[in-house]
């Protein structure tokens, strides 16, 4: 009976590892708005996954390498990015991110703050989470 309440508690405590939690989420998804921010392509290239979609309030997408382009050569500059009233919803390997934005950013030279309703979708894969989707609303 001690041998398979000791099994049945490390198979549980196992279990519990292998989820993903929502503060783990939350500070990879922060951790993406701060890279946009700092202009840290290889921390926005490990975070993005190939087949990114990153949809703007404006209906404009852009995939992974055309964010990193825009981020490079400053076509799209982010000057402060902060979320409020975050909501996750998650399964052990999606996560559907919901918040409020305020964005204050350089498009072509032309400066703006925004503050949108934002979803994002994060996959996981090989234990990393990447940003897949992203929708943004006015």
């Amino acid at each position: 009976m001690r041998l398979f309440l000791i099994l049945f508690l490390l198979f549980t405590q196992t279990l519990t590892f292998a989820q993903p939690s929502k503060k783990k989420i939350i500070e990879v998804v922060t951790l993406f708005h701060q890279a946009l921010v700092k202009k840290d392509l290889p921390m926005l290239a490990a975070l993005a996954h190939d087949n990114l979609k990153y949809q703007h309030s404006n209906g404009w997408i852009e995939t992974k390498s055309q964010q990193l382009e825009n981020i490079q050569t400053r076509y799209l500059e982010y000057h402060q990015f902060s979320e409020q009233d975050i909501r996750v919803e998650y399964n052990k390997k999606n996560a559907k991110v919901f918040f409020n934005a305020k964005i204050d950013v350089t498009l072509n030279g032309d400066r703006h703050t925004y503050l949108l309703k934002v979803q994002e979708r994060w996959i996981q894969q090989e234990n990393r989470w990447l940003i897949i989707e992203r929708q943004a609303t006015r």
